[in-house]
């Protein structure tokens, strides 16, 4: 049968219409898609892929898939070869098997995900390829916010329960030779820590909206010497496994109050001397100190421990951080510091350090006695 020219004209157009329409749906696409023809060389780049790879489309496309677009995984950073090799040689739909970073023109890198798919004709034979790749990088961030507030929250209430866990074991142990006064003062210790836990758990929350832990939910006027006190009964046990003396304490004058959150200035303490006591000697002490300078009190907490690299001395207060000579054999999991600081900070404080390698570390601590009520409006 003969096909005029004017029918070959018509079908030319309907084709030319037909691709123009599929362009225009790539190109408006959301998600970053390209398109190859059999040899791996790109024919088409949608907005979205030019605004992900920092490349036009004219800078893409003739070009083949290697010579663009940087991809490579995650963990290894070795090329997806084998997301290639399956869609051009096995010529089925492929996953990568993780996520894969994608550098930019300019050196960013950015999280993906996506798929890759043959293109089969008629006949059964592959014609080329398209790949659909999406931006994972905000979803990245936010799993990272989640990881980082259980592990912030594992930590900060790990405290308390060990506080409940030694007063128990205390009354287990002693229980027969334990008179009822004293009994009645583990109990009462067991609330106060499970108190504690309970307000960590609403500070926490707080801290997981606020992204450090320096909003404030009771600023009230406590005793400097029972906030210290509540910190010090909190690391009894770690003391008392280490043999650990505390000295300082008696010196502190009870007539001493500031205006604070009596949970998060517990924190604070607690987990300076947590510090203290997990990087000590054994059989060592801690020295505990606090004195009226002007408007502010200046606390410092010396150790006889491991100290701080030099090299490190900058990085100590980041978040997760840990320091070369702890980091493989005392446990922790550097949230400490970085949530003291915060907490300090947010009540116009200012928190710092003076440290050997080998020989110990002070932290001192200074907080003003009055607080600034644009402070405490802005931790509301």
């Amino acid at each position: 049968m003969e096909v005029s020219e004017a029918s070959l004209k018509t079908l030319n157009t309907k084709i030319l219409s037909e691709k123009q329409k599929m362009e225009a749906v790539l190109r408006d696409i959301g998600d970053a898609v390209f398109v190859t023809d059999s040899e791996k060389r790109i024919v088409l780049a949608n907005t979205a892929m030019e605004k992900l790879f920092g490349l036009s489309e004219e800078e893409m496309v003739g070009k083949k898939i290697k010579e663009v677009i940087k991809l490579s995984y995650e963990s290894s950073g070795k090329q997806p070869n084998d997301l290639i090799d399956a869609v051009f040689k096995k010529k089925k739909l492929v996953r990568p098997l993780e996520t894969l970073i994608v550098r930019k023109k300019d050196g960013t890198r950015i999280s993906v995900d996506g798929v890759a798919s043959p293109i089969i004709d008629q006949n059964e034979k592959m014609v080329g390829t398209v790949w659909v790749l999406r931006d994972v990088t905000k979803q990245r961030e936010l799993e990272k916010i989640r990881e980082d507030f259980i592990s912030m929250a594992s930590h900060q209430m790990r405290t308390p329960l060990t506080g409940i866990k030694w007063f128990i074991e205390l009354l287990r142990g002693e229980a027969t030779k334990t008179s009822s006064k004293s009994i009645v003062k583990y109990i009462n210790s067991i609330g106060e820590s499970n108190q504690r836990l309970i307000d960590l758990v609403d500070d926490l929350l707080v801290t997981n909206k606020n992204g450090r832990g320096s909003d404030v939910r009771n600023p009230e006027n406590y005793s400097i010497k029972k906030i210290c006190q509540g910190a010090v009964d909190l690391q009894s046990r770690l003391f008392a496994e280490k043999n650990i003396q505390l000295d300082g304490m008696d010196q502190i004058p009870e007539k001493y109050e500031m205006g604070v959150d009596k949970i998060q200035m517990i924190q604070v303490f607690g987990n300076l001397l947590n510090n203290a006591g997990r990087y000590s000697p054994i059989g060592s002490k801690i020295d505990i100190r606090l004195e009226k300078k002007g408007e502010n009190y200046l606390f410092s907490i010396k150790d006889r421990g491991l100290g701080i690299p030099e090299s490190q001395k900058s990085r100590i207060f980041e978040k997760f951080f840990r320091a070369d000579n702890v980091a493989e054999n005392v446990p922790g999991s550097g949230l400490g510091l970085y949530l003291t600081k915060g907490i300090v900070e947010g009540y116009g404080g200012k928190i710092w350090f003076d440290s050997k390698e080998g020989t110990g570390t002070t932290f001192f601590v200074k907080l003003p006695i009055k607080q600034k009520k644009e402070w405490i409006t802005k931790r509301r």
